[in-house]
């Protein structure tokens, strides 16, 4: 499929094009976070650094410690297991170990 020169189209034209690309982009977009959340539909998606945090409670370190380790703030590793147990739906290191635990046999 041949496609007209942007230069040769009007402004009005050009401006249809283009609402036209945003609103196939939507759509695209949406439909794919659609698929993607039915293929991992029961599974936990925690991101490589939420994961090595995890990690590291398993082996008993503190906040401090794992900031130190992966020089970030205790605050962001704090966070990070926010974030974790949010996704594990536990409301503690313990939990979140145990449950980690299940998921990974």
């Amino acid at each position: 499929m041949a496609f007209p020169d942007p230069e040769s189209l009007s402004a009005d034209d050009r401006r249809a094009v283009l609402a036209a690309i945003r609103a196939l982009s939507s759509r695209l977009a949406a439909e794919l976070r659609r698929a993607a959340g039915a293929a991992c539909e029961g599974a936990v998606a925690l991101t490589p650094r939420e994961i090595e945090i995890l990690g590291w409670v398993e082996q008993g370190l503190t906040n401090a410690d794992i900031a130190t380790l992966c020089g970030r703030s205790i605050r962001t590793v704090h966070k990070h297991l926010e974030n974790v147990f949010a996704k594990l739906n536990v409301e503690n290191r313990g939990a979140a170990v145990r449950k980690w635990r299940e998921l990974r046999a």
